[in-house]
């Protein structure tokens, strides 16, 4: 069942909205309609991985898909609904995550350590770092702005989502803060009770954002 504010469209509608880089539709097909089959690849690529890093893997390419090649073409213009969209961005995550691990393997101070509070090396002010977390950091400043003003969400909801999305911000300071257990312990829920939460709510509030999204990666361009 769809609540409200979520995309609403048909896969084939979804796609195509994808192609024209519409935030809302890109978070449909890669955090709800093909999460499953791109869980799959995230854990075939990276072995071991939790569920938190899983998630992190696919927050990072959905804003990797938002952001434009070097030449300005958007990175999902030639998918298309009669040619296997699903396989095309399991594909393209594949892609994403071998050429991460490449870049960690040939500069090792640019992987993150475990320590959360950790001095940012300098390798965190490249230019293509600096550029993917100042759009980051965009994109969060424009959810947390229409969550605000977003009427329809529940208290509880909007609580998890404020906590993720300010959590997300200590992303270039280290490993994102874990906040999934700790909100399900504070809540007395189970944590993927608390995680489904939080997606089914980010979706919610990117539909609601969607226009203003579209117009502050409009604005980084």
């Amino acid at each position: 069942m769809r609540h409200s504010g979520e995309y609403a469209g048909s896969e084939a509608e979804a796609v195509a909205a994808a192609a024209l880089g519409r935030p809302d539709a890109v978070a449909e097909l890669v955090m709800h309609r093909y999460r499953d089959y791109l869980v799959a690849v995230v854990r075939r690529n990276r072995v071991g991985a939790d569920a938190d890093e899983v998630d992190e893997h696919l927050q990072a390419f959905y804003l990797h898909l938002l952001t434009p090649t070097g030449t300005g073409q958007l990175r999902l213009r030639n998918i298309n609904s009669s040619g296997q969209p699903r396989l095309y961005i399991a594909r393209a995550l594949d892609n994403f995550l071998n050429d991460s691990f490449e870049r960690d393997s040939r500069n090792p101070v640019c992987t993150p350590g475990l320590d959360e509070n950790r001095t940012p090396d300098r390798a965190d002010n490249a230019p293509d770092r600096l550029e993917t977390l100042r759009r980051r950091e965009a994109e969060i400043a424009t959810l947390l702005d229409t969550l605000e003003t977003c009427a329809d969400m529940s208290a509880r909801d909007r609580y998890i989502l404020y906590t993720f999305l300010l959590g997300e911000r200590f992303v270039g300071e280290g490993r994102p803060l874990r906040l999934r257990d700790k909100l399900a312990e504070q809540l007395g829920l189970p944590p993927s009770t608390v995680y489904n939460a939080y997606s089914r709510a980010l979706s919610r509030l990117r539909a609601a954002a969607q226009a203003r999204l579209a117009q502050t990666l409009a604005d980084d361009e």
